[in-house]
């Protein structure tokens, strides 16, 4: 199979490791709608309209959307725009621990060490960076950014386009509306709502709602 990573960036070179890892692609193609070469300096294969082009014409067989935390409502738009013009792949490292009672939606990403518990829903544009945990019956929303380490217990339903930067630890039946961010090495205690202006994120041990500076 061939696979098509939409995002020639950093985080485009992570998906390609993971993808190669897995053993299932003979090629990989770097498309990306603002630079024209990748991370190794070599030419992009154009923008998402050439992506969808080349679907069509069976150059390539799966899509995976390398967009970062920065910007997780465009990714799940994008994700809207595309799904009936292509396949999206699913990218799962091998040495991640998947519970065979999961839920796995196409289009995520799973690093290497990962945990993924029983009855979980892990849902379209996830990415779970290296060493994350989700433990048995919870959820993560679309498009949500895990970084490396974060910890998420049982019952805990994690709304979409959230990011979860490094280290973050979300207690048992939490819940987290959609859009939150919330800092490195914060403890989420208890459930949030939605997100009443947009500078708020959470931060701190107990988790509470700080303005970036």
């Amino acid at each position: 199979m061939k696979l098509g990573i939409l995002g020639a960036g950093e985080l485009g070179r992570t998906f390609s490791d993971i993808a190669r890892s897995m053993g299932i692609y003979d090629a990989i193609i770097f498309y990306d709608d603002f630079n024209s070469v990748t991370f190794t300096g070599e030419r992009t294969y154009g923008d998402q309209n050439a992506m969808i082009k080349d679907f069509e014409a069976g150059k390539i067989d799966e899509v995976a959307i390398a967009i970062g935390y920065e910007h997780l409502q465009e990714k799940q738009e994008m994700f809207h725009r595309l799904e009936s013009k292509v396949c999206f792949a699913k990218l799962i490292h091998p040495s991640a621990v998947i519970d065979e009672t999961a839920c796995l939606q196409d289009g995520l990403i799973i690093h290497a060490g990962c945990v993924v518990g029983p009855r979980t829903i892990i849902e379209r544009g996830v990415f779970l960076n290296i060493s994350g945990a989700v433990s048995h019956d919870a959820k993560l929303g679309s498009s949500t950014f895990c970084g490396p380490g974060v910890k998420v217990a049982g019952n805990v339903v994690v709304g979409s386009s959230c990011y979860l930067s490094t280290g973050v630890t979300i207690g048992t039946g939490v819940h987290v509306n959609s859009g939150w961010t919330v800092a490195a090495g914060a403890v989420l205690i208890k459930s949030v709502g939605a997100l009443p202006v947009e500078n708020q994120f959470l931060a701190g041990v107990p988790a509470r709602i700080k303005l970036r500076s």
